[in-house]
């Protein structure tokens, strides 16, 4: 057996060397670091799963709003660019307002929770959020629940404070240590990391320039002092044990076979071994049998 170079083709399995080529060939699935090639740019599904249709107007709305599934296609030139994604059962778009901000005069803005729901879309669960003068939908905290008031800050006090779990606060104004989720990349930019059901980051470091956070993967990034985070953890923190529990739920959620490597049914990987088929046992059918013996017996012994 010949040792075989290990690249993105190959999902670490064992392949005959002379048909390599034609028994190997790329499909690119997400996440899969043990195939990444440094060299190339592999696609991201989520910029190729659905596009919400969006009022003409460009208003914010709550109410849900129908999708375009594009099913693993580029929109310009109508190809498959991700393999793993298509089907699906129905599902509506539900605009999620990912900026946290306070009042226009620098006050503390507060929100009541008026419903906590699933969004087929989203991995973490979604909150129904009203103030006086708007009602939107937010990312859902753990632990948070219907009835409570969330609120927001704008000021970054000389002495960092202990936060309630749902409110959000410039992650400069939090000590050391304090869980966080929903975090801004720039000012102003809106929720980009730590999005995900469960997902939370830790205050590691605070300097003059800048607030050193450690995400859920070890990766470690500094980040303006004023970009807004939400305190505690994203909702639903046993979602990474969810099981499909069958393939069939897994079209359901829009999700294409991910198998790294497509055999040709040749006879190397193995032959369907079928059940045997039931005999016939009855009385008549042993009788029958009988007499073609005793007749061919006859038959030969003329």
């Amino acid at each position: 057996m010949k040792k075989v170079a290990t690249t993105y083709l190959i999902n670490y399995q064992q392949i005959r060397w002379d048909s390599f080529w034609r028994n190997v060939r790329p499909i690119l699935g997400w996440p899969r670091p043990h195939c990444f090639n440094k060299g190339k740019k592999y696609p991201e599904p989520h910029k190729y799963n659905y596009l919400p249709y969006l009022p003409e107007d460009g208003s914010y709305t709550i109410r849900p709003l129908p999708i375009f599934k594009m099913g693993g296609r580029d929109m310009e030139t109508g190809r498959v660019v991700v393999r793993t994604l298509g089907g699906g059962n129905p599902k509506k778009f539900r605009w999620i307002d990912t900026v946290r901000k306070a009042n226009e005069d620098g006050s503390v803005k507060e929100e009541k929770v008026l419903q906590i729901k699933y969004d087929p879309l989203h991995t973490p669960k979604i909150a129904l959020v009203a103030d006086a003068e708007r009602i939107r939908w937010i990312y859902a905290s753990h632990g948070v629940q219907v009835g409570d008031v969330i609120r927001t800050f704008s000021e970054i006090p000389k002495n960092p404070i202990r936060a309630k779990p749902g409110d959000a606060h410039p992650v400069g104004a939090l000590p050391v240590g304090t869980k966080v989720h929903a975090i801004e990349i720039q000012p102003g930019s809106g929720a980009a990391f730590c999005v995900v059901a469960g997902s939370a980051a830790e205050i590691v470091k605070r300097s003059s320039d800048g607030i050193t956070v450690k995400l859920p993967h070890d990766d470690q990034y500094k980040i303006d002092k004023n970009c807004m985070v939400v305190v505690g953890q994203m909702s639903l923190p046993d979602y990474k044990y969810v099981e499909a529990w069958c393939p069939q739920r897994l079209r359901w959620w829009g999700k294409r076979p991910r198998s790294g490597q497509w055999h040709r049914k040749d006879g190397w990987c193995g032959r369907k071994i079928k059940t045997p088929k039931m005999k016939d046992v009855t009385m008549s059918v042993l009788e029958a049998r009988r007499s073609e013996e005793l007749e061919k017996q006859f038959t030969f012994d003329g």
